[in-house]
Parts: structure tokens; C-alpha cells; sequence
């Protein structure tokens, strides 16, 4: 298939704490909005229109 590399059992466990802190950092609440549409933007999937901390954000972006 391909190269790569398989991450030690260490590695992987100090990657996960990295991302759950980041993503802490970036959703402080602990939760976030994605809002998604059927548009036809690709057959096989819903186009991701963002990211939002506040449901009335998310809300109004249609």
C-alpha cells in the first residue's frame, strides 16, 4: 500500500494529549456546532459549511 511508520504505544499516548488539548483550547465550553448541508456539492457527502461554538451562530448561517 504504502510507507509509514506505526507510533509506539508512547507516542500515540502523548499525540492523544496533545489533540485533547488543543481541542480544549479551541472549544473551551467543551462542545462545538458543525453544520453540514445537503447543497449537491458532492454526491457522496453533506458540504461542511464551519464550525461554531454558539447554536445561534450555527443557526444563522444559512
Amino acid at each position: 500500500m504504502g510507507d509509514f511508520d506505526i507510533e509506539s504505544e508512547e507516542e500515540f499516548n502523548t499525540r492523544k494529549q496533545l489533540d485533547f488539548k488543543n481541542w480544549c483550547k479551541n472549544h473551551p465550553m467543551g462542545v462545538y456546532y458543525m453544520v453540514r448541508c445537503l447543497d449537491g456539492g458532492a454526491w457522496d457527502r453533506s458540504t461542511r459549511l464551519g464550525d461554531f461554538e454558539d447554536l445561534g451562530e450555527a443557526a444563522n448561517i444559512l
